[in-house]
């Protein structure tokens, strides 16, 4: 149902932006820049002893224009995950994360978004260098929105990151678990110039 739900909202940003592209001049430029931020984050339902962990993400984004109030926003980023542990060491999972954003502008300033995001899991291992690799998945898909407000040499976003695919196949034994991942970003992003 989830599924569903993310796929029937990113085709609708697609057939908005396309017909607000129809509609208007696009802008001809990408503007590009860094983020960098900080991330709590969680696995959900996956036991009660799993508390937040933080951690921080950094990278680059791109965003054109397509009308006045849309854009699009793609961008790569290290994002630092996992969970932490209730009397027991925390479980880092490091990921390259590719998001692909709708932007929609309530004014000069003020914007919300949302959007899929792909993500690819560098590493894994425990707060006491233990390395975890058996039985985690390689590949991560989820949904992203927040909003977002444009200062006039920088941006700020706030963002909620939700796993629809399991970050592990099997756990402690377990063959199936609940264990996707959940992720609050709060970050500033610097824009550096056009391509």
């Amino acid at each position: 149902m989830k599924t569903k739900l993310f796929l029937i909202s990113v085709f609708s940003c697609i057939y908005f932006m396309s017909s607000a592209q129809s509609n208007s001049e696009p802008n001809k430029s990408w503007n590009w820049g860094a983020r960098v931020g900080y991330n709590s984050s969680n696995f959900e339902e996956y036991s009660k002893y799993i508390k937040w962990r933080s951690s921080f993400h950094a990278g680059l984004f791109a965003e054109k224009s397509i009308s006045k109030s849309i854009s699009i926003e793609p961008g790569l980023q290290f994002s630092s995950q996992g969970s932490g542990r209730e009397n027991s060491v925390d479980m880092r999972f490091h990921y390259l994360l590719m998001p692909l954003l709708g932007k929609f502008y309530l004014g000069k300033r003020v914007n919300v978004f949302f959007g899929p995001q792909l993500g690819y899991l560098i590493s894994a291992h425990q707060g006491d260098g233990t390395f975890l690799r058996e039985g985690l998945n390689s590949f991560e898909f989820s949904g992203l929105v927040g909003f977002g407000y444009d200062f006039q040499q920088f941006n700020l976003q706030l963002r909620y990151a939700h796993g629809f695919t399991k970050a592990a196949k099997y756990y402690y034994g377990t063959d199936d678990p609940v264990f996707q991942n959940r992720v609050l970003q709060l970050s500033v992003g610097v824009p550096l110039g056009k391509l």
